[in-house]
């Protein structure tokens, strides 16, 4: 479990990078990690409960116009990763809180929301592990 959620981490990562440049997630990336989200979920079902659960949250902010559509695929990403559909709500809350943050410091009203839901992530794993 400790190489996907570091594996799923790292394309995290990599997208968030992305993101913060280009203001776009792309599917080369986000897609293939998918894929082996859903091929773990089918042993731990957990992990499929997490992306499943962190998608539809992001998915409801896409049709509300709140969130790209990167963003959902990146949430099932991340929810993978997180693996615990208990933790997911402290990872939307603080990715919310953490574009706030980030929109408020460039005195924006949007700001790419990748880094913030991978930074909270990264976050709440941290805290698990303490």
């Amino acid at each position: 479990m400790v190489v996907l959620t570091i594996g799923l981490l790292a394309v995290a990562f990599a997208c968030a990078v992305v993101d913060a440049r280009t203001g776009r997630i792309p599917n080369a990336l986000t897609m293939p990690a998918i894929g082996v989200v859903a091929i773990v979920a089918m042993f731990q079902p957990a992990v499929g409960a997490s992306a499943a659960l962190c998608a539809a949250v992001y998915a409801v902010a896409f049709v509300c116009g709140a969130c790209g559509g990167g963003d959902v695929k990146l949430a099932a990403v991340v929810g993978g990763a997180v693996g615990n559909p208990a933790a997911i709500l402290l990872v939307v809350v603080g990715a919310a809180v953490l574009s706030l943050i980030a929109a408020a410091a460039r005195r924006r009203r949007t700001t790419v929301h990748g880094p913030a839901m991978v930074g909270a992530a990264a976050a709440v794993l941290a805290a698990a592990m303490i």
